[in-house]
């Protein structure tokens, strides 16, 4: 993740699972400023489902696509391993 944001790519959160993460994660952009808040144990990428990304700029882009940011919506999941409920938020998006 860090090499991606060094190569010029832009992305934000647009989910985050809320066992993992609160809710002020969801929506952000994904800069240095977002790996310092991770907590410990999150890994950068998202690879364990701690979050997902909507990668919105980069050097491959002929132009950035536009959008705004909607609604943050909650939405709680059964556990896949039995355990309690799962809280999610997603950000909703919009095309510009």
């Amino acid at each position: 993740m860090y090499e991606f944001i060094e190569l010029g790519f832009e992305a934000i959160t647009v989910a985050v699972n809320g066992a993992v993460l609160d809710k002020s994660f969801v929506g952000q952009k994904v800069d240095a400023s977002f790996f310092e808040r991770l907590p410990k144990g999150v890994d950068p990428c998202g690879e364990n489902g701690e979050f997902h990304t909507f990668c919105y700029q980069g050097p491959i882009f002929k132009h950035p696509v536009p959008y705004k940011k909607g609604k943050t919506i909650g939405r709680t999941y059964p556990d896949p391993k039995g355990g309690n409920p799962v809280p999610y938020w997603f950000c909703d998006i919009l095309s510009d």
